[in-house]
């Protein structure tokens, strides 16, 4: 009998996106789906799985290679009309990115769904730039501009097939410039839910914009809903390079932090637990509509949400179940997440949690000096099994973050409940909101000092490649003996 039939589901959903995404011929569509069917054959006799389960596997492996094969079709498709000439389109304002560049001028970037170009009927979405334009612009504009279009650039990526793959994966087909717009009406009712996300977003970015200084602010938007529009070249690098990129971002840790804070919000109005679990789901679902659907976010929500119910379908959750129905949800979605290192990073960290964090449940509570022992573990362990992708992405390898994220996590969490508290109470009265602004300022500067220290004293960095499948196996093994090592460290530690 299989003991998690979910997770081999999803290995066999990612094969079939990787066989489907364009990275091998017709060949080897064939070749990959022999050996799928060949694969699930093998386990229907060696692991003894029921006919169902093995046919569930099969079909998941073909679903989401049809699923990730019409995405590249009309990927290619829209592809025929990019042009470097100017041409005309027709679509609708989906978002506004607003932020002020390196040399102090005033940026504005919007999101727009395209249902015509010059006279031809097409849906993509592409970034359109209208800097110099004097436009206010709400969610559901229709608008008619002259732009060009070209395949949005991609950075690290020079290969045709590199980028198509991330823009497939961001949902966004290319990138332009308007010399002329117009707006030629906005039939969104009031209470749509993309309108009224629109309209929080850019509350959200409004209050903090006005509260804080600029790379205070540009670091709580992006905790808060994912805008990075506003860090600089300078503080990106700063972040990135001392390892704490994943807390600038909208992720599993800010959703459950946030979700801990409502459950405790509400746990004293005297809520019964499934009211209260019912309550959650739909703040969470609001909270995924209003910050997007990146993969991170998608990952944090659905895993959030199985654990919550999972008693309903299971007699006990599996963290391991629950991830690859995440995984499945998000592939489900937009299949070339699968080649993003946010995607990668994003489950590589949850799943080295997964591994690593379940001996520690063993040693339960106790002294301050073991709880710093079990996150230092995690911190470990989440660094090294993510080294892969920044390897493969960032073509480096920076422990720095080990030490980093022991410091960064804590201030994040009180950085990140403190600036929604602020958002909240700036409804009421913005004189009530500003007691929390200074408290939160100091922990927003302590984030970016973080920042500035660890990039400017990475003791360990590594340049590195892409790897190769030595690489790969001898990865592997160093975390089987970090995951042993582990294991008799908290045995030992328990016993203390």
């Amino acid at each position: 009998m299989v003991r998690r039939p979910i997770v081999i589901m999803a290995v066999f959903a990612m094969a079939g996106v990787y066989t489907f995404s364009g990275l091998v011929g017709n060949w080897g569509i064939i070749i990959f789906s022999a050996l799928a069917l060949l694969t699930s054959a093998l386990l229907f006799v060696t692991m003894k799985a029921g006919m169902g389960v093995t046919v569930a596997w099969v079909v998941a492996f073909f679903v989401f290679g049809g699923i990730t094969h019409y995405q590249h079709s009309v990927y290619m498709r829209d592809g025929e009309i990019l042009a470097d000439g100017r041409v005309a389109i027709v679509g609708r304002v989906l978002d506004v990115d607003e932020w002020i560049d390196v040399s102090y001028e005033d940026r504005r970037r919007l999101v727009v769904q395209v249902s015509a170009v010059g006279g031809e009927a097409a849906d993509f979405r592409i970034w359109l730039h209208t800097d110099d334009l004097e436009t206010e612009f709400r969610y559901g504009d229709e608008i008619y501009a002259i732009t060009n279009l070209v395949q949005a650039e991609v950075r690290r990526h020079s290969r045709d097939l590199q980028r198509a793959f991330v823009n497939l994966a961001r949902g966004k087909r290319a990138v332009g410039g308007a010399t002329y717009l117009e707006v030629t009406g906005n039939s969104v009712r009031f209470w749509d839910a993309g309108r009224m996300a629109f309209n929080v977003r850019r509350y959200i970015k409004g209050t903090v914009g006005r509260l804080f200084a600029a790379d205070e602010a540009a670091i709580a938007r992006g905790m808060m809903i994912g805008d990075k529009t506003g860090i600089t070249d300078e503080m990106h690098k700063a972040i990135r390079g001392s390892g704490i990129s994943h807390l600038v971002v909208v992720s599993g840790l800010h959703v459950s932090i946030l979700v801990m804070a409502f459950m405790m919000m509400f746990k004293g109005f005297a809520v019964n637990r499934v009211m209260l679990k019912i309550l959650a789901a739909a703040f969470m679902v609001v909270f995924f509509v209003t910050v997007g659907y990146a993969p991170s976010v998608t990952r944090a929500v659905v895993m959030a949400m199985i654990a919550m119910f999972a008693g309903a379908f299971w007699r006990r959750g599996d963290i391991f179940t629950t991830i690859a129905l995440a995984l499945m949800a998000v592939l489900a979605f937009r299949p070339y997440s699968m080649f993003e290192p946010g995607f990668q990073l994003s489950f590589a960290c949850v799943l080295g949690i997964a591994l690593f964090a379940r001996p520690l449940e063993k040693m339960g509570g106790g002294a301050i000096w073991k709880k710093f022992v079990i996150l230092l573990i995690i911190s470990v362990a989440t660094t090294v099994i993510t080294a892969f992708a920044t390897a493969r992405f960032f073509y480096t390898v920076n422990l720095t973050a080990i030490w980093t994220n022991i410091v960064a996590i804590p201030i994040a969490q009180l950085a990140l409940i403190g600036s929604y508290a602020i958002v909240i109470l700036s409804v009421i009265s913005e004189t009530l909101a500003g007691i929390l602004v200074p408290a939160v300022r100091v922990l927003l500067r302590m984030m970016v000092i973080v920042a500035e220290f660890g990039a400017r004293h990475t003791y360990v960095s590594m340049d590195a490649r892409p790897m190769t499948f030595t690489g790969t196996a001898l990865y592997g093994a160093i975390l089987y003996v970090i995951y042993a090592v582990e294991k008799e460290a908290v045995k030992w530690l328990g016993e203390r």
